[in-house]
């Protein structure tokens, strides 16, 4: 079950997901951000207080760009799950079969792979 939240005044929400099983039910926070940019650590900070405004348990941040190491830090010990524009791109072909372009620039001279990866 998800649904949407209203556009302006979000409040850092885009989405809510519920899942439900015999063990209980579980609620996500989602984010969307389009960008071509790395995406603000404190964008993904934000999350964590999102996540207790809403009840949520979990949170998800999706963008069409990358996070930094600091984001990627921060969201491992804070039940956030991030999704960078390429796997956003994978998961749509999987659980959509549509093949998109999401542009990624490259990355600045002091960034590394794994910093995105």
């Amino acid at each position: 079950e998800t649904w949407r939240t209203q556009g302006s005044r979000d409040e850092g929400v885009d989405a809510v997901a519920v899942k439900r099983d015999p063990l209980g039910v579980t609620v996500f926070a989602i984010q969307a951000k389009r960008s071509r940019n790395v995406i603000d650590p404190n964008t993904v900070r934000a999350m964590a207080g999102v996540m207790n405004d809403v009840n949520a348990s979990h949170a998800i941040v999706v963008t069409t760009s990358w996070f930094g190491k600091a984001s990627h830090d921060f969201a491992a010990r804070n039940r956030i799950r991030l999704i960078n524009g390429r796997n956003l791109k994978a998961l749509m072909a999987e659980h959509l079969g549509v093949d998109v372009l999401i542009g990624l620039p490259k990355l600045p001279p002091q960034w590394r792979q794994q910093d995105i990866t």
